[in-house]
């Protein structure tokens, strides 16, 4: 497990761009050290499970490692001068976040069946689809 940054640490990387008004810079650092947090949350909570089981559980874990690898992608394209290629990774997060939410929301068993007959009505649509296209 990785060493936590001391408090000290912590205001000597950003202390010179908080007083140099270097909001972005500052933004680009706040942005890593919650992509650190997040890294070792999803990887703590993604350890061992059982991907063969669809359950809330299942789609909550998968939300929260997909947001941390967009989130990489983000920080990836904001430093390479690729602003505007990052814009389009945030709004696929808020959708999930906001799933993720819902499902949170709900009954534990109330949300797990929502997600099974979710998943059946997602797979029928899929292959009624192929179904069609590939008629034609």
């Amino acid at each position: 497990m990785s060493r936590q940054p001391t408090d000290d640490e912590i205001i000597s990387e950003v202390g010179p761009l908080i007083e140099a008004g270097d909001i972005k810079a500052l933004y680009l650092v706040a942005s890593k050290k919650i992509q650190e947090i997040l890294k070792r949350l999803t990887d703590r909570i993604c350890e061992g499970v059982d991907g063969t089981k669809a359950d809330a559980s299942l789609v909550i874990r998968t939300i929260a490692r997909k947001s941390e690898e967009a989130l990489t992608s983000v920080i990836y394209c904001v430093e390479g001068g690729h602003n505007y290629a990052a814009t389009g990774l945030l709004r696929p997060i808020c959708e999930e976040l906001i799933f993720a939410k819902f499902l949170r929301s709900l009954h534990r068993a109330d949300a797990d069946e929502y997600v099974k007959l979710r998943s059946i009505l997602d797979i029928h649509e899929g292959i009624s689809a192929q179904g069609r296209f590939f008629s034609e």
